[in-house]
Parts: structure tokens; sequence; C-alpha cells
């Protein structure tokens, strides 16, 4: 081994509008180049053919030292500032590099994540404003750069030749092209090819406690693609199109980059208990010019990732001599496998000593963090972060709205092809909604799959919308042998079909239908959901048929009856269709009035309001609010659909018709923001005003009812409170008091917010505004519906309405509730928002709302 450490490879990240200041640096470190200290790398490097992001990220990775140009392009600028500089801090918590913010331009360095570390020149003091000491400034830079050189290379002592293997083994371009291929043809309309990096996010996966059939925490699988995390054994389960070789790939790419060896193969390549030869084949097809005795020779770790191992072909006993013959050959396994493998006894405990995982569907987080991804490919360097937050928001709102409660199953494929199809597609069906379009899309998709000629694709419709019918009618969501024998003679009466055997087959072998222990059923409930609405829509003309939508708007509380009225709506412009949905919304929580949240309805809470603060915005970092409100609400949802099911068990009866019309009052305000947003060119004005009407007033009636009946039973409720606290608390009895009371209004508070909020939320879209303005202008009496006004302008078009705000402000003038709500919607919105420094003035001075100070240490 040389006495010499190697050059350290310094990656500099910087905005393209700074490429001046970039020049100069590399014009003053030419000296610690030639002296063998460093070896730079900037994106100046890349050539014609490149892999823009994959290349950046590559050496990224690769480097110990990492330099930042900061100036106010460099914060604005989402691909330093969110990719380059948060994967360099990721990397810093490991020790695996080290930084050097360079301040190249004055701007708010200090209040960014940079603000935590010492800064080139002295004191953070801007390279700018040097003036003609502008060299004695980079100077200062240099002597940074070898400080940092000399501590990374002071334990060089202590590291092999292994560290750096990445120059010294080539993969093969066939298997490395490989690699990023995303198998599956993406269209963005910013960029020619997209390629796995470009969508690619880690999924959380749950770690399987042995044992015993509970789950561990979940954790983000990115943790173990750093091999100093890795289990030596290692399963990772995951359902169909969950992810699973990707997220292989991925692993393969990250192996590598840390100076290990890892091999790829599939499952059903294993065909002999001896892997010696498996392993060198894999080794002349992935790598260039390399040999199995290279490989075993050489002192670093040896990987091999087995995707499809539910696939292998050896028996048991040779399965059993295969794990452990080539344990004995590399340093970890990981297997990738389908979650049907926990059913194969004989396969699944040969690896009961392996740590298991399995994938989980993306939930918010993952969706939010892969349409980002979406919405900045092929400008990641020029995209600033407020176009990336409302572009998200905006795809976000049409995904959720599509997934619905994970009826559609949140996989990153089924997510990838909504965001294409709501992007960059042209419906081919304009009786469909652009909704329905999606969902037909993705059925179709899976039709593509069984390679059924495009012709043919009308049979197979009408034999699954037949079908799905025909089980609608049985009260079920499967039927067993006998009735679907009974189906085959209903259907052949009326149709002409070659074979249903053959039909069948077809359907299950796209995944379109299942069959499970001689029960048949649609493999998702979107695609049950799709075709039973197709076939009510294509009727509606028979009053049999009228009768089953007027069944569907009075159960609207179940999620079947729901989900099956919602993608009537995508199917049919039907008039009748839409006055049923009038009308049950005229029919929820009858007798009760909608709320219009004037003094009158909220003065018995006034005697508790000195308990509350007053409200302050605080400064908090938008990206990671939105983070952890992404992760609260996957939270909440997880824990949602542990609990409904037992809910629907224990609430009696009584409660139950209350948790009915809860129920049919969330789900009447969510189908006609269904029908907003897909119907709105077709519908005439008056039309939409009588449907956003029936909205406000489900979700105010809930909400009058909520608060009439915390105002009757207020002194109960608060001493059921009090003992709560007192049966955990050793406070006084005023204290308990006290606290109780606060609770109490912040109970009837919340729940006024959190209508307010699911009513915009629900029903807002940007081409509406006007529908919005009049109504509010119709009910300017009424602080609810100007409220929810207010919270549709602020999520649907990211601006502070500064007149809207000062009126309604001013109009609330002696309703402190009214007022508190209007504030925390300004706050709520700051927090998860860009939000420009003279509004944040406006609302401090005009809506009497405190901006507190940052309280980051600015000391470096």
């Amino acid at each position: 081994m040389n006495d010499k450490p190697p050059p350290l490879k310094l990656f500099i990240s910087y905005s393209h509008n700074d490429k001046t200041y970039l020049d100069e640096l590399l014009t003053h470190i030419s000296t610690i180049k030639r002296n063998g200290l460093i070896g730079e790398w900037t994106d100046n490097k890349l050539v014609v053919g490149d892999k823009l992001d994959p290349e950046i990220k590559k050496n990224l990775l690769n480097s110990k030292l990492i330099a930042f140009l900061v100036s106010a392009n460099f914060l604005k600028s989402w691909y330093c500032y969110e990719v380059e500089l948060k994967e360099t801090l990721d990397r810093l918590k490991n020790n695996e590099c080290r930084i050097i913010p360079i301040i190249i331009k004055p701007c708010d360095w200090q209040d960014s994540e940079l603000g935590e570390y010492l800064a080139a020149p002295k004191d953070g003091k801007p390279v700018s404003t040097y003036g003609n000491q502008r060299d004695s400034a980079w100077i200062q830079v240099i002597n940074s750069i070898k400080d940092s050189v000399k501590k990374i290379n002071s334990s060089f002592e202590k590291t092999t030749d292994s560290n750096f293997l990445f120059n010294k083994f080539t993969l093969n371009s066939d298997f490395a092209n490989k690699l990023n291929d995303t198998e599956v043809i993406f269209q963005n309309r910013k960029k020619e090819k997209v390629y796995l990096d470009d969508i690619f996010v880690f999924p959380d996966l749950k770690k399987i406690k042995k044992n015993i059939e509970v789950i561990d925490r979940k954790i983000n699988s990115k943790t173990l693609d750093k091999v100093e995390n890795l289990p030596n054994k290692v399963l990772i389960m995951g359902e169909e199109q969950s992810g699973k070789t990707s997220l292989a790939k991925i692993f393969f790419k990250s192996y590598f980059n840390d100076n290990c060896l890892p091999l790829f193969c599939n499952g059903i390549k294993i065909s002999s208990q001896k892997p010696e030869d498996l392993i060198s084949k894999l080794i002349s097809e992935q790598y260039s010019n390399q040999t199995y005795k290279d490989f075993i020779s050489e002192n670093c770790k040896i990987i091999l990732i087995v995707d499809d191992y539910d696939q292998i072909k050896l028996n048991i006993r040779a399965q059993k001599k295969f794990l452990d013959n080539v344990l004995s050959l590399v340093d970890h396994l990981v297997l990738f496998s389908h979650t049907s493998i926990m059913y194969m006894e004989t396969k699944f405990i040969e690896l009961a000593d392996f740590e298991q995982y399995e994938i989980f569907p993306f939930g918010n987080s993952r969706r939010c963090e892969l349409i980002e991804k979406w919405v900045s490919m092929g400008e990641e360097d020029t995209i600033d972060v407020v176009t990336i937050h409302n572009e998200t928001d905006t795809v976000m709102c049409h995904v959720d709205a599509i997934i619905r409660e994970n009826i559609v199953p949140p996989k990153p494929i089924y997510v990838l092809s909504i965001i294409q199809l709501l992007d960059t597609t042209t419906p081919s069906d304009y009786s469909l909604t652009s909704y329905g379009h999606c969902y037909q899309n993705l059925i179709q998709g899976a039709l593509s799959k069984a390679k059924i000629n495009a012709s043919d694709f009308d049979g197979y419709l009408n034999y699954s919308t037949q079908l799905a019918y025909f089980i609608f009618l049985t009260g079920s969501e499967s039927i067993n042998e006998k009735q679907l024998d009974q189906f085959k003679k209903e259907y052949s009466k009326s149709f002409v079909l070659e074979s249903h055997e053959k039909i069948i087959k077809v359907l299950i072998t796209s995944g379109i239908i299942k069959e499970k222990d001689g029960d048949y059923s649609f493999n998702y409930r979107y695609i049950f959901y799709f075709y039973v609405a197709k076939h009510i829509a294509d009727h509606l003309n028979n009053e049999s048929y009228k009768k089953i939508v007027e069944d569907l708007c009075n159960n609207l509380h179940t999620e079947k009856n729901a989900n099956i009225l919602i993608f009537l709506v995508h199917h049919s412009k039907n008039q009748y269709v839409t006055d049923e949905i009038l009308l049950t919304a005229l029919t929820i929580f009858d007798g009760t009035d909608p709320i219009t949240l004037d003094i009158s309805d909220t003065d018995y809470l006034y005697d508790y309001m000195d308990t509350i603060p007053s409200l302050v915005i605080d400064q908090k970092n938008v990206d990671e609010e939105r983070k952890k409100r992404l992760k609260t609400k996957d939270e909440i949802q997880d824990e949602i659909e542990d609990t409904e099911e037992e809910l629907e068990i224990l609430t009696p009866e009584d409660e139950n018709k209350i948790y009915r019309e809860i129920n049919r009052s969330v789900r009447i305000v969510e189908i006609i923001g269904q029908i907003l947003r897909n119907r709105y060119g077709s519908l005439t004005k008056q039309d939409l005003k009588d449907l956003t009407l029936s909205a406000y007033s489900s979700g105010l009636k809930f909400l009058n009812f909520f608060l009439s009946a915390t105002k009757d039973d207020k002194d109960q409720l608060i001493n059921f409170i009090g003992s709560l606290i007192k049966v955990k608390s050793d406070l006084s009895s005023k204290d308990i008091a006290k606290i109780a009371k606060n609770i109490f209004v912040m109970l009837c508070y919340g729940t006024s917010f959190s209508v307010i909020r699911k009513i915009g939320n629900s029903i807002g879209t940007e081409k509406l505004l006007e529908v919005f303005e009049e109504i509010s202008e119709e009910n300017k009496n009424s602080p609810a519906h100007r409220l929810v006004e207010i919270a549709i302008h602020l999520e649907f078009t990211k601006d502070i309405p500064r007149k809207l705000l000062d009126k309604l402000y001013s109009d609330l003038e002696g309703n402190p509730i009214g007022r508190r709500l209007l504030q925390e919607l300004v706050i709520q919105h700051s927090y998860l928002n860009q939000i420009e420094y003279k509004d944040k003035q406006w609302i401090n001075e005009k809506l009497g709302i405190h901006i507190r100070p940052s309280n980051r240490n600015l000391n470096n």
C-alpha cells in the first residue's frame, strides 16, 4: 500500500447563475490539485449522453469533500438545496464526508440548514464583498479545504485499498443500463426518457418479528442501502408490483458505490445447490473483465441479491444446501420474494433465521416524495421550491382523490401511472370523467399484461361488467363455484363468447379477478366498483336501476355504497344521479340547520377563552413541516385502518345512527367534490352553486349538531374530562378544572376548524373560485361560508387573499371564535407554504398574528 493517500474527491455544488465564482474557485485550487491532495468534480465534467441525475448523485456519493457555493441562487435552487445538500447532510450523520460552505454572495444562509456549520471565508463574510481583496478571500477558502483534507487523511493508515475499489471495478454497460431501466415506459413532458433514478423513492418496510404475529415499527428501506446497516441474511417480501425489483436494483447500485461487490440474480435461475458456477456466470455478465477468482481474492464485501426468490426451482433439501453454500462465499445475502412465500411452508421455514421485512404500499409521505420527483424532473437544478410545492400539492390532490381510502392500491406503479395519465394523456372516451379515464387505463393496463388483442377488450369489459354486477346483487364481494356456474348460465343466455374458462383464466392472469379456496372476487376494490357502476350507468333508463341509485344514496355511510356512487358519477352525466345526491344531502341531519358560526353559535365558549394563549406564527422550515404533517397523516390513517372494523362492531345501536349520519355527511361532501372537479365544464353555474351549497350544508349541519350537543352537556363533559385527568395527575382541583375547560374549548374549536378545512379541501378547485365567491356574497352573514371560501382560496391558489381576509377579519369583530378560526387558517397555510416577507408583515399588522422570531442559534 502507498504511504501517501490518494487524492480526495471534492464535489462542488453551485447554482449555474454563479458560474463565475465556480471558475474563480477552480483557478485557486489548481495548486492543491497539482500536489495530489484533491481531484474536483462539478457537473461541467458531464458529456453528451451522460444521464444527469444518476451521474451527479454517483459522484456526490463518492466524494469525501463537498463544497457548496452559497448564494441566494443556491438557496433558491431546488436541486442544490433539496438533493445535493440534503443528501450530504444525511451522509454527515454517519461521518461519511466533510462539508465546506463557501459564502460567495450575501444571503440568508444562517437561517438555512447550513447555518449550523463553520463557513468560509472567515466569519462567513461573502467573497463578493471583499472588493480588491477578493483573492485573499479565496486563499481563506483554500486553507479551509486543506484543513479538511488533513482531517480526513489523518485516519488514512486505518484505510485499506478496498475503500477505493469503485475506481478498479467496472460494471458491464448493458447490465448498468438494465439497473436504471424502469421496465415500464413512463413519459414526462419535461424529459425525453425517464430512468429508474428519476422516479425511485425508497419504500417503507415493516419488520416481521420472529415467532410472533405482530409487526415491528415502520422503517425506511433506505437504512438498508448502507452495508454497515445490512444484516448478513435479509428477506424482503412484497406483493406483485410493490417495487421489489426496483428496490433490489437500487440496493445493488448503493452497495457498488459503497465499495462493495454486489451481484444480482433472479431466483428462477437458481437450479443447483452449488453456487460457484452461478456466481461465476453473474460476474461475467455484470462486470467487465472480472473473474470469480478476482472477486474471491479481493478484500471487500460480496453481496448477493436474489430477486423473485419464491421462484427458485430447488427442492427443500437442495434449497437448504444452496443457502448454506452461498453464505460461505458471500458476506451478505439479500432475498426478495412475493409475500406468498410465507404460505410456502417448506421454503419459508428455511428462512426463519433471516431478518424479515415486508414492503409497505406508499403512504402520504412517499407519494408526496414521488410526486415532487415527477414535477421537478428535467429541471431539477432550476426549478424553485415554491413551484415544486404548488405543483406537488395540485397533483397530490388529484392522486389522493383517485386512490381514496386505498381502493386503488398505492403501489409505486399505480401512483406513477395516475400521475402520468393526469399529466400527459388525452382521454379516448369522453363519456368518462378525467378520474374515470385514469381508472379505465389502469384496468386496460392490467389486461394488456395478458397480451389480449385490443379488438377483444370490449368482450372482456362486458364480461367483467356483468360479473361485477352479479356479485354486487349477492350482497357480497365474492362468489363461490356454484354461484359462478349460475353466472355462466345467465351470461350465455344473453351474450356469445368462445369459452368461459378461457376468459376467466385471462382475467385471473391479468390480475382483474382472483380465485382463493374456491371463491372468486375482483382483485382490487376499484375494479369491482368501476364495473358495478358502469353496469348501473348503462341501465339508468330502467326504473329498477334508479331504485338501486336511491338505495346507494340512502346507505351512503358504507364504504362500498359510497364508492360505487362515486364511480357512477365518473361514468354517467345523467341528471337523475345528481338529483338523488342533492336530495340525499338535504336529508342528512334532518331537522338541523347549517351552522353559521356567528356570535350566538359560540357564545357559550367565551367564558373559557382566557385559558387559550394568543396565536402566533413560528418561523418553521416549510419542507420539514410538510414532511411532519404527512408523517402524522400516515400514522393517523394506520390507526384508523387498525381500529375501524372494531368500531363498527362495538358501537351501540343508537350511536350507530349518529355514526351513520356523520359518515353520510363526510361521504356526500366528497362525492359532490368529485362532481365539481370532474364536471365543472359541462354543468350550468346554477347546478354548480346548488351542488356547492349542498356540500357546505352537509358539513355545517354536522358541525351544528356537534356544537349543540357539547353546549347542552358542557358541564358534564368538563367534569368527565377533569375526572380523566385526576386519575393520572397530582394537580390541584383548581388546576384540573382549568385544564379540563381548556381541553373542552379546544375540542369544540378543533372540530370547527377541521370541518371548515374538510369542506374546503373536498370541494375546492381554482376553476370555481367565481362560484365560491358568489356563495360567500349571498351568505355574507354566515362566517362559516366565508371561512370555507378563505380555506379554498389559500389551499388552491396559494396566495394570501388580502382583500377577503381584511374584510372578514373586520366583520368578525366581537366574534373571538370566528376570528381565531380565520387566524388559524392563515397560520397553518404559512407552515406548509412559502410566504413572502411582505405578506407576513401584512398578516401581523392586519390580522393581529404575532410573528415569533426564529430561535435558531446563528453563531458558527
